[in-house]
């Protein structure tokens, strides 16, 4: 592959799907890492960072004990991607959730962080953009959207036995229906404005591929759930490919072109 692309992993987050997380990112060879946006779960990620008496050329330390193994273990591969004999390139696009950390770990994984990245690929011109910035109902309602999600983090912290109530709420509310609408339609908007012929977000958590006018719209959808997916840009073009476990395994269930 060129180029693979995930989105919305939400490390920290007890729905984080990191172990599906790894297989798939170990299944595929790619020259560029694209993470577009909300790689961390702000709210339940605890973390310190020791910025005082560094010496010149030190890195910040950080304490990653409150994550699950699970969760170090995604960090931990896509940090061994970015090293130099693998040849791979890490994007870290950042998203509304993991605002202000993904500076903190970007050097940690050796990533670079954007607001958004251009690059080409086949002829066309491509656009990766988290996609928050076009959920209007998000940026008006900013505090109760965060309380919305405060008690969907708090359904969370019961464990395993209330995912698929969090699931269902995530995906019946009316907020969540309007937004993948609306996000597709300004990110095809915004792509227009910048030249782009394609343009890539996450944030809606809805996998989805849609012409809209002349731009070509893609969603990655998330790594926060049962069934996760992600985009590759490859010789047999841009694809969509959703994956659940299987034995311990990712299996393929679905190739959208």
């Amino acid at each position: 592959m060129d180029t693979l692309i995930v989105s919305d992993v939400h490390l920290g987050s007890e729905l984080c799907n990191a172990e599906l997380f790894c297989k798939v990112l170990s299944g595929f060879r790619f020259k560029r890492l694209v993470l577009n946006g909300d790689i961390f779960d702000h709210l339940n990620l605890e973390f310190e960072v020791k910025t005082r008496h560094l010496r010149e050329g030190e890195r910040p330390r950080v304490k990653k004990h409150r994550l699950k193994k699970s969760h170090l273990k995604a960090l931990s591969l896509i940090s061994g991607l970015s090293k130099p004999e693998n040849n791979c390139e890490v994007i870290w696009i950042e998203g509304n959730h993991d605002e202000g950390i993904s500076h903190i770990f970007s050097s940690l994984i050796g990533a670079t962080v954007h607001d958004e990245y251009m690059w080409e690929f086949a002829g066309k011109k491509c656009l990766a953009i988290h996609g928050d910035q076009f959920d209007e109902f998000y940026k008006d309602h900013i505090n109760l959207v965060e309380w919305g999600t405060w008690v969907y983090q708090a359904l969370q912290s019961f464990g395993p036995k209330t995912t698929p109530l969090c699931l269902y709420l995530k995906n019946n509310s009316k907020h969540y229906a309007r937004a993948i609408h609306i996000v597709a339609e300004g990110a095809a908007r915004y792509a227009k404005t910048k030249g782009a012929d394609v343009i890539f977000c996450g944030h809606t958590h809805h996998a989805e591929h849609k012409r809209i006018g002349e731009i070509e719209y893609y969603n990655s959808g998330t790594m926060q759930a049962a069934i996760v997916s992600c985009i590759s840009l490859g010789e047999q073009g841009f694809r969509i490919h959703v994956f659940e476990e299987d034995d311990g395994f990712a299996k393929p269930i679905h190739v959208a072109p």
